[in-house]
């Protein structure tokens, strides 16, 4: 590839924005509408959402490390809590202390009872 000429250059610059605008626009979160975040996923979208195998998306459910609504025995998902959750980075979800409290709590009622 030859390098560009001064009297190249400004085209050529245009060209990479547009063809990074079309790449961002793509693979980022910012072209999805608010309804489409807040629409709940199954598991199936949310595998390929967070590229993961059900198996695993299962058991962090079953843990509470994960967010998710289960609804008639079926799991289901919002991407804004599964963005806050990869964004936060915790291993634990708020659900899953809660959780882990009330077990601890009622283990230790049950014993003084």
């Amino acid at each position: 590839m030859e390098t560009p000429t001064l009297e190249q250059t400004p085209r050529m610059v245009l060209e990479l924005n547009k063809k990074l605008d079309l790449f961002l626009e793509k693979f980022s979160f910012t072209n999805l509408s608010k309804d489409e975040i807040e629409q709940p996923i199954e598991i199936d979208e949310a595998c390929s959402y967070l590229k993961e195998s059900k198996d695993s998306l299962y058991k962090k459910a079953r843990k509470g490390l994960i967010p998710c609504h289960k609804k008639n025995g079926r799991l289901y998902f919002f991407k804004s809590e599964l963005l806050e959750w990869i964004k936060s980075g915790n291993s634990n979800s708020e659900k899953h202390i809660q959780q882990e409290t009330d077990n601890l709590l009622s283990r230790k009622s049950i014993r003084t009872a």
